[in-house]
């Protein structure tokens, strides 16, 4: 992983949602910089990396987000990990 120190979980859980629909519930955390809100909502757009010297194509989040949210109609959110990285949390 190019933005974590040293620590990276993935953790998923079944639940179900107000209308007793099962979902999934995946939460993805590191140690690394984090991201604030305003750097999620620019790097989730397709061809926006966070550095020009990292490699990459910046469409990794953005793949993610229509999957989750248009095909799956779920949702994606970012926050705070509680190493003090960036915590992406997937429901479908």
């Amino acid at each position: 992983h190019k933005w974590a120190e040293r620590v990276i979980t993935v953790s998923a859980i079944q639940r179900a949602d107000d209308s007793d629909r099962a979902r999934v519930e995946i939460v993805i955390e590191d140690d690394g910089p984090g991201l604030s809100d305003d750097q999620f909502e620019h790097l989730i757009k397709r061809g926006v990396t966070a550095e020009s010297n990292q490699a990459g194509q910046g469409i990794g989040l953005a793949v993610v987000r229509e999957i989750v949210e248009e095909l799956y109609g779920g949702q994606m959110a970012i926050g705070e990990s509680r190493f003090g990285g960036a915590l992406l949390r997937l429901v479908v």
